[in-house]
Formats: structure tokens, C-alpha cells, sequence
């Protein structure tokens, strides 16, 4: 296994019936108990995602904060630059 997805970790309205809302607090419980990457899914957006990377997330998913963006190349970079990705 190369990594692990957690969520939904937040309200997503990407899949139809989408799973419970897991929340940061999960993120942590599974950073305690393994050192493999965590991704978190589900709702991401460029204002939480920082809360999922606190929380423990090695990185985050996004999909509809970057599909619904006017410019997705100008979105995919507002992340880099918040997230201070290297390199950006």
C-alpha cells in the first residue's frame, strides 16, 4: 500500500451518496497509528485544506474547488502557493 485515503473530511457533493463526514479528527487518529501518507478526500477546498494538513494529512484531493474554478490552472496554483508547495 503507497498511501491511505481518509474522508469524506468534509461535506462533498461529489459523489451522489456520499459516506459519513469523517472530519480532521480522524486525519489524526490514523497519523498516530501509521507513518505511511495520508491523503485526505472529500470536500477539500483552499480555505480547509490547511486544517487537513494540520491535522496530519500528508496531502489533500481536491476535485470540485478545482473543476468549478474559472480558471483551474489559476486555482491549482492558489493551492500550491497556500500549501507552500516547493518549488512555487
Amino acid at each position: 500500500m503507497d498511501y491511505i485515503a481518509v474522508g469524506p473530511i468534509f461535506p462533498t457533493a461529489t459523489k451522489q451518496d456520499p459516506d459519513p463526514v469523517v472530519g480532521v479528527e480522524l486525519i489524526a487518529e490514523v497519523r498516530r497509528m501509521t507513518e505511511r501518507p495520508l491523503v485526505a478526500i472529500g470536500g477539500i477546498t483552499l480555505e480547509n485544506a490547511p486544517a487537513a494538513l494540520a491535522a496530519g494529512a500528508s496531502a489533500v484531493a481536491v476535485i470540485s474547488d478545482l473543476l468549478a474554478a474559472p480558471d483551474i490552472e489559476a486555482r491549482a496554483r492558489q493551492y500550491l502557493a497556500a500549501l507552500k508547495v516547493p518549488g512555487n
